[in-house]
Order: structure tokens, then sequence, then C-alpha cells
């Protein structure tokens, strides 16, 4: 690969372009990844707990009535 990238005229660096293939992620980590960055930039919570486990209702009256 970087002999092909060489004759196109390309500057590798073999180094580098051996840690890229080494570090190979899924698109589940990708997608963990981006929905954890979404969560920090919306100031919500950073821990691993579901959105169903937290209280949707926080005015106890409101929540009786319910």
């Amino acid at each position: 690969m970087a002999d092909e990238l060489e004759s196109k005229g390309i500057a590798v660096n073999r180094e580098s372009l051996a840690t890229r293939a080494k570090s190979r992620r899924t698109i589940a980590s990708l997608e963990e990844a981006q929905d954890k960055n979404a969560k920090k930039a919306l100031g919500l919570e950073s821990d691993e707990s579901d959105d169903d486990d937290r209280e949707l209702v926080k005015d106890k009256s409101l929540k009786k009535k319910e």
C-alpha cells in the first residue's frame, strides 16, 4: 500500500501508516464516541446510565397528578 501511494507521488510516513492499521475501530465504537461527545456538548449526564433511569417529572405535585 505504501509503495502504491509513493508511486502516485504521495509522501508516506510508514510508521504512522502501520499504527493506523493496528488501531481498527468498529462502527459501534465510533457511534458510542459520537454519542458521548454529543451528550457532553449538550451538558447531559456523562455516565453510562440509560435515559429511562432518570426521573422524568421533577415536580412532586405534578407527579402526583399524573
